[in-house]
């Protein structure tokens, strides 16, 4: 793997939302090197719109934050989330 290259990124996804995914988007596979059940790989660049993957990153985001103990998730809330 080439460290220059940034063409994929890991997200977290509801089970049933990343299979519809890698059913309508061949950019989005399971997660690298990740939990297949709940992380998806979405690479960019391919037939997947930025303004979709943009919506992905804040649904992954907001999963993640939701899951930490409250005191831990009050450190990471972004107001526009």
């Amino acid at each position: 793997m080439n460290i220059e290259v940034f063409d994929f990124c890991d997200l977290k996804s509801a089970p049933d939302v990343s299979a519809d995914l890698q059913a309508e988007y061949e950019a989005v596979k399971p997660g690298y090197h990740m939990n297949h059940k709940h992380w998806i790989s979405v690479y960019f660049n391919q037939d997947i719109p930025d303004k979709r993957i943009f919506e992905l990153i804040d649904d992954a985001y907001q999963r993640v934050l939701d899951s930490l103990p409250k005191r831990e998730r009050e450190k990471y809330k972004v107001s526009n989330i």
